[in-house]
């Protein structure tokens, strides 16, 4: 189950119709953790954030407004998550997390970046110097006040000081910043010309994105306020396609051409050229799977096997000098020991599709990096068509199936077909079948040709 966290700036819970709204808002939705901004309360009670959210939120903390400004809540189910070790400055709240749901930790800071330039700097300066300190999956959540580029504003302008001093603070503490689905823009003036800015967003560390390497980031409707809400789903284990893949490695080991050649050489009774190919490549990418998966567990229990015997020979050796065989022996496993190694780099790098690396880049942590920020690159988050939307795999499957139905038709069933068998055509013998099948000769290409005088 995907762990959901809203980020909100809702103007203000002081208002007990909006807090009502607030809570038949949330309700439409499985959320753990909720960061919300501007709450405009200098005390916060259970008695607040039930109304808000109901019952099933049952733990929070908060950092109080100054006066009618400012002021972070951050509430969250208990039987879902653990919050512990909260630290709170003047701009966010950081939180040490623990999921029931996965047993992963990560931490947690709602932010809520201040008006003035000059806080806003503060406020810059504050969030690096706790970021230094953090050596968990991260993510930063919140109305951050700031924008990175013209491209988030709808007029084009902005603050180029305070521009570049951001995105200074988000490379310093090596944060990526999570898109948005369908959206470009969090904030509305409200008014009939309309300025519109991203203020709101989720930053995330390289240490998140391996916990949890399918993040997405949804923007909701903004019924009460000028904010759009954002709706934050994690999941530790993304859905994959079963979906056939080359590895590159398996070239390198024994007996991949007689898989191949055993599977392609295999009878198709068919009569249509693009049938037989079809089947074949089918049948040649499920033996290639097969073969591939039971090589690289027979490599892998080789790799612990020969680890294992040279733990036991340096163990021996520090009581006793060791024979010439076995200093052969262990020779030959160090050797094995580097080829599967080789392998698995090849493997890695080929689904992380890196090149031109320097010598030492390679290293397995950069690879799951890569490969993930493909991955989340290439998902489809969700599909609409007129006024639906299907943020499901089925529900996505079957979509897409009926959108290429309608495009492209279905294939018609005729009323009449011919029934070949009942025309008593009869059935060449097996020699004149073996002539058929039987190369050109010369004689033949030179008649067909006229070329008989040569």
């Amino acid at each position: 189950m995907p762990i959901n966290v809203l980020v909100w700036n809702v103007r203000g819970l002081n208002n007990p119709a909006r807090r009502c709204s607030i809570r038949l808002f949330t309700q439409s939705y499985n959320i753990s953790l909720v960061c919300f901004q501007e709450s405009k309360f200098a005390i916060v009670d259970a008695a607040v954030v039930c109304e808000c959210l109901g019952l099933a939120f049952d733990a929070f903390d908060y950092l109080q407004a100054d006066g009618t400004r400012g002021g972070i809540l951050l509430a969250w189910k208990y039987d879902r998550l653990r919050i512990s070790n909260i630290q709170k400055g003047e701009f966010m709240i950081s939180a040490h997390a623990l999921s029931l749901e996965d047993g992963k930790e990560w931490m947690v800071s709602p932010v809520y970046g201040p008006q003035g330039d000059e806080d806003k700097l503060r406020f810059l300066e504050q969030m690096v110097q706790f970021g230094d300190q953090v050596h968990l999956p991260w993510i930063v959540t919140g109305d951050f006040n700031l924008i990175c580029s013209e491209l988030e504003r709808s007029s084009g302008r902005g603050n180029r000081r305070l521009m570049s001093k951001f995105r200074h603070a988000i490379n310093r503490l090596g944060l990526h910043d999570m898109p948005m689905i369908g959206r470009r823009y969090t904030w509305c003036n409200q008014q009939e010309h309309a300025v519109m800015a991203r203020l709101d967003r989720v930053l995330f560390n390289n240490a998140w994105e391996e916990v949890y390497p399918i993040s997405d980031l949804h923007p909701l409707s903004s019924n009460i306020s000028d904010h759009t809400p954002l709706l934050l789903s994690c999941t530790a284990v993304g859905p994959r396609a079963n979906r056939f893949r080359f590895e590159n490695f398996w070239c390198k080991l024994s007996g991949f051409l007689d898989v191949v050649k055993e599977a392609w050489d295999q009878g198709v009774s068919s009569y249509d050229p693009m049938k037989i190919m079809h089947i074949k490549l089918l049948r040649t990418a499920k033996a290639l799977r097969s073969w591939g998966q039971k090589s690289v567990s027979r490599l892998n229990l080789q790799f612990q096997i020969a680890s294992e015997v040279i733990l036991r020979l340096d163990a021996a050796q520090e009581g006793r000098p060791l024979s010439e065989e076995e200093r052969k022996l262990k020779a030959f496993l160090k050797g094995k020991c580097l080829a599967f190694a080789s392998l698995e780099r090849v493997r890695l790098r080929q689904r992380a599709r890196v090149r031109d690396l320097k010598e030492g880049d390679a290293n397995f942590k950069y690879f799951h990096m890569k490969a993930n920020g493909r991955r989340r690159k290439h998902l489809i988050p969700y599909l609409r068509a007129g006024t639906q939307t299907v943020t499901t795999n089925d529900e996505k499957l079957d979509m897409a199936s009926q959108f290429f139905k309608n495009l492209m038709g279905t294939p018609d069933h005729p009323p009449h077909t011919i029934r070949l068998d009942e025309l008593n055509l009869g059935q060449i013998s097996p020699e004149m079948a073996s002539s058929l099948e039987a190369p050109f000769t010369d004689e033949e290409v030179k008649q067909i040709l006229n070329l008989d005088r040569f």
